[in-house]
């Protein structure tokens, strides 16, 4: 027989082991990011992480590139942006698990803000600069206006704006009846207003390249798009005049025209919107005296973050748990529940964050 002593000494040993064994695994959630690092001012470096944390560059015959947007079709990873050498012939481009795909030619700037995936057709949205030339008073050539655009499978679908003062595609959504619904903006000629000429800016909506404006203001912009087969979200900014400073941040569902609940008007800025658990969300950032302020919306809600001159570019919430993805002020990372937590000490931010729940993986 032990001695009473080692008896307790074993116990002991056997109770921190169950304990270590305990803890070997652990209930988390996975998580994919997508990203630009920039080591130096003149490098770019698109990449997407694994659920295992591995980190993925994206492929590309050209020196730079952006990822803006990110999404996931069965096991693949769409991820979209741009492609460069130099910053005035910007390639757009997506990308299907880090592989190319050139979806201009390079002869004029161009990029994609946004990526949608419906069965096997990928579409793309944003903006190519094949528009009317802007000239100075000399007549000068100086830039070719960008002309709001819609892709699909690498092939143009879309031209929807006419490019006589420029324009861009900002969001896409599919609905289950396979409509393409694009929101973004056109740019007009100056208009004769009250015994002045007027610079106009359209938010603009299209379904299957069939445009409406959203609004009768005469300067307003539609930044997201997102729905869920019932509801359709439209997020963005009206004004009366481009310098006037009563910019009404709102949103649009099904049609219909809200203010943020939180009283906020103007300086609010979104990059990304989703619907979970039939809340919507939308994340940015808020600006004030010139002070950047990362946050998130749920249900037009204003929920800041901590970090001052930071910006949130996307979303996603498990559970009770919200996750947001961008960076803070300097180096890429992810907030979960407000506490800020950095990928890496390279100068970056994250563009897009899928989570994964209940994902068992050893600490």
């Amino acid at each position: 027989m032990k001695p009473p002593s080692m008896c307790r000494f074993f116990a002991i040993i056997a109770l921190l082991f169950t304990i270590s064994c305990n803890q070997e695994k652990e209930e988390v959630n996975a998580i994919v990011v997508c990203g630009n690092l920039r080591p130096s001012n003149d490098e770019h470096k698109g990449f997407y992480t694994t659920p295992s944390g591995e980190r993925i560059y994206l492929k590309s015959s050209y020196a730079n590139t952006a990822v803006h947007d990110m999404v996931q079709a069965g096991n693949d990873i769409y991820c979209a942006g741009t492609t460069w050498n130099s910053p005035d012939f910007k390639i757009a481009v997506y990308w299907k698990n880090g592989e190319p795909t050139y979806v201009t030619d390079g002869k004029h700037n161009a990029l994609i803000q946004q990526i949608a995936v419906n069965g096997t057709d990928v579409y793309c949205v944003g903006c190519e600069q094949t528009g009317s030339w802007h000239t100075n008073w000399r007549n000068e050539k100086l830039f070719r206006f960008n002309v709001a655009k819609c892709w699909k499978n690498g092939k143009l679908l879309y031209t929807l704006t006419n490019g006589k003062k420029g324009g861009c595609a900002n969001g896409i959504y599919i609905d289950p009846d396979n409509r393409v619904h694009i929101v973004g903006f056109d740019n007009f000629l100056l208009e004769w207003y009250q015994y002045a000429w007027v610079r106009t800016k359209k938010a603009c909506f299209w379904i299957d390249g069939k445009r409406q404006d959203l609004d009768n203001h005469r300067y307003s912009d539609a930044s997201t798009i997102v729905g869920d087969g019932k509801k359709i979200y439209i997020s963005g900014w009206i004004s009366s005049f481009e310098y006037d400073g009563d910019e009404k941040d709102i949103y649009w569902e099904n049609g219909w025209r809200k203010a943020l609940s939180d009283g906020r008007q103007g300086n609010s800025y979104f990059h990304s919107a989703r619907i979970f658990n039939g809340n919507y969300y939308l994340c940015g950032y808020y600006e004030e005296s010139k002070f950047k302020t990362p946050a998130y919306w749920v249900n037009g809600q204003y929920v800041p973050l901590r970090e001052i001159g930071a910006s949130v570019f996307d979303i996603s919430v498990v559970g009770e748990d919200v996750y947001c993805a961008g960076d803070n002020g300097y180096a890429p990372g992810i907030w979960k529940n407000g506490k800020f937590k950095k990928i890496s000490e390279e100068s970056g931010y994250l563009t897009g964050i899928i989570v994964y729940p209940n994902t068992t993986e050893s600490l």
